[in-house]
Parts: C-alpha cells; sequence; structure tokens
C-alpha cells in the first residue's frame, strides 16, 4: 500500500472500507536467485517478535513448515558427491557433523539427532554443547556455504563471528582443504563451473532457469556457484507453492512465505488430518537433479486460530 492509498484508508468515514487484512505484494521476477519479492509489507525481512500480528482468520487453522538442509542437499545432488549424499540419507545432522570437523570434535554418538539424544548428553557436555543455535553450529553452517559459493580456503577467517571463536586463520584454512580433500564430487563440480563460464557466462538450476551474468572474473564465479544453488531452492519452493494451490484449490490459502518456510491457512471446512498430510506430500515430492533422485523433508507444525503450535506428527489433535 502506498502512503496515499493509506491516508485515503484512514481519513475515510466509511467503516466498511476498513479491512482488518494484510495484503502484499509478491513480485515473481525481481530477484536474481528467483526469490519471489514480497513488499507492503516486506514479510522475508519481518520481525519474528512481530509475526504474532499476522494472525490467522478466525475459524481457520494454520499449517506452516521449513525446509530441513534444502540447499545442502541440492548440492549433494548437483554434485553427486557420495559422502554427503551418504550423510544425508542416513539422516544425520550434516551441519554439527561439519562444525566437528572444523573444531576438531568427536562426532556426537548418535548423528541424527546431536541437540536432544539422550545417548549425546556426555558429548554435548564435554564440548559445552548449545543445541541447533549453538554458535558453533552456526559458523559450521556458514562455513560450507562459504566453501561451496566460492570462498577460497586462506579466506575462511572473513566469514562474520570466526575471530570471536577463537579460531586462527591457519586452522580455518586447514579445515576448509580437509572438506574439499573429504568431498571430491564437490570440489569437481567446482572446478566444472570454472571451466564452464569461461565459454559462456550463463548458469542454469537442475530445474532449467537460467542466469546470465555481465560479472566478471571472481565475481562471475561465485554468482555461478550461487545460483545453481539458491535459485534452485526458490525453484522448488516456488513450484511447490503453485501445484499445492492448483492441487487443493478452495482448500487451502497461501499466508506468506519467508526464505525456505510457507505458510498455510486452512478454513474449518477442510481443516483435518489428510488435507494437511496432502499438503506436506506435495511439498516433500521427489526431486531429480543430474540423475540423483532426492527428496527435501519438512519440519511442520499446525496451529487452530487463537490456539498454540503443535509439531505435526500426522495428526491435528
Amino acid at each position: 500500500m502506498n502512503l496515499a492509498a493509506l491516508q485515503d484508508l484512514l481519513t475515510t468515514r466509511d467503516p466498511a472500507a476498513l479491512v482488518d487484512r494484510v495484503y502484499p505484494r509478491y513480485g515473481t521476477h525481481s530477484q536474481s536467485n528467483h526469490r519471489w519479492s514480497t513488499t507492503d509489507p516486506p514479510l522475508a525481512q519481518f520481525p519474528e517478535d512481530l509475526e504474532a500480528i499476522l494472525d490467522l482468520d478466525p475459524n481457520t487453522g494454520e499449517l506452516g513448515y521449513d525446509y530441513d538442509q534444502q540447499e545442502r542437499r541440492i548440492v549433494a545432488a548437483i554434485s553427486q558427491d557420495a559422502p554427503m549424499l551418504g550423510t544425508l540419507a542416513k539422516g544425520w545432522d550434516a551441519h554439527t557433523l561439519d562444525t566437528c570437523d572444523v573444531f576438531g570434535y568427536a562426532y556426537p554418538p548418535v548423528p541424527t539427532d546431536p541437540h536432544t539424544h539422550a545417548a549425546n548428553a556426555a558429548w554435548r557436555e564435554a564440548i559445552s554443547w548449545k543445541g541447533k543455535k549453538d554458535r558453533r553450529r552456526v559458523m559450521g553452517k556458514n562455513f560450507f556455504f562459504s566453501l561451496c559459493y566460492g570462498k577460497l580456503p586462506k579466506n575462511m577467517m572473513e566469514i562474520p563471528g570466526a575471530r570471536a571463536l577463537g579460531m586462527s586463520p591457519k586452522r580455518f584454512e586447514d579445515a576448509a582443504n580437509r572438506f574439499l580433500a573429504k568431498h571430491p564430487g564437490i570440489r569437481k563440480w567446482m572446478q566444472g563451473v570454472r571451466t564452464r563460464i569461461k565459454l559462456r557466462p550463463v548458469s542454469r538450476t537442475f530445474l532449467g532457469t537460467r542466469r546470465y551474468s555481465h560479472l566478471r572474473d571472481n565475481e562471475l564465479y561465485r554468482a555461478m556457484l550461487d545460483h545453481p544453488i539458491q535459485a534452485a531452492a526458490a525453484d522448488m519452493v516456488n513450484l511447490v507453492i503453485v501445484q499445492t494451490a492448483n492441487k487443493l484449490a478452495g482448500e487451502v490459502y497461501l499466508r506468506w512465505t519467508k526464505h525456505d518456510f510457507v505458510s498455510w491457512m486452512i478454513p474449518e471446512a477442510h481443516w483435518g488430518r489428510n488435507t494437511c498430510r496432502r499438503v506436506i506430500e506435495v511439498a516433500e515430492q521427489e526431486w531429480e537433479a543430474d540423475g540423483v533422485k532426492f527428496r527435501v523433508p519438512v519440519s511442520a507444525f499446525t496451529r487452530w486460530y487463537g490456539e498454540e503450535k503443535r509439531a505435526w506428527t500426522g495428526s491435528i489433535s
């Protein structure tokens, strides 16, 4: 809503013209990484402590979900990196394992759930592990993506927060070189991108969407590494939204998206386990990238208007 429209709304004398609803604008061709741009208000940047003001309609429920390690799964598939594909197939927390490699920690006994599993209690105590949002795990995640997006091993200390965690440039560089040696598929894919863009500065996601760049040298290289990962992630989210809206037309309504989070509103007439299951089935569909088939699981929750969120376990009760 622009300023003139807002002033007109606030000065209207007709109470019926006041609608207790937000109508954001979606721009579907505004970003190079294919993410839809949401403005008026900018929901992707909406502060978490204000999200509660964007409530459901009365007599509706919400199904929301986040994708689990989506971009990492894309990297594993398009690079055909066997070690990473194996880690993900086992359901291990790859970000935590990367963190262990970077900081020299032993792996947790149960890598599928480092944060809460009872068998990992001694491991968590030994390194004072704070869970999924531990600063070291955040650093491990940034470490992985910085490498995949073209940062050189010798420059890894440029990652924000690296010095505060007590790492030295040499330790970070050695950790980066160990990672690349451990994942030959990723290293080969990155080398292939560098060779290919010398002939033509074009990138495509595994779903076929294209980016042509006028950048040069290292900026071009990093952009061509970024695009097939981040744009593919956006393509997947966007396609799932369109498929869900078509498949369940009139049963579910898109509330909003925030990065890889998607929220659906479901009217009372369709609120139930079956509707939620059908939405999640579309979200967790199988994809294929360069012959590698993969799925991206979601962590989902449900809530009824005026109630608290509940983790989705196959039932809304």
